[in-house]
């Protein structure tokens, strides 16, 4: 069974955009999505980790729980081959 790391992101406002998330994984095009302020923290980043496999077209599932490395704003998402 292959894996791959998913990084998800908080990125603040700015005078052009508004709170978005981003996921990132190397070797994959980006996915940068904005904040939805009705759902917490973790559910937006599961969410923008769903919309990479979708918009990077790879039939992958997420793995259950992120990883958090309490530091930055960084959630680790595990992806499994289906």
């Amino acid at each position: 069974m292959r894996r791959f790391l998913i990084k998800t992101k908080y990125l603040g406002p700015t005078k052009n955009y508004g709170s978005r998330i981003r996921a990132t994984s190397p070797g994959y095009k980006p996915v940068t999505v904005g904040y939805d302020y009705s759902k917490n923290y973790e559910d937006n980043c599961r969410n923008v980790a769903k919309m990479f496999l979708i918009r990077n077209a790879v039939n992958w599932t997420l793995d259950n729980k992120p990883i958090d490395d309490y530091v930055n704003t960084y959630f680790f998402w595990i992806a499994v081959e289906s």
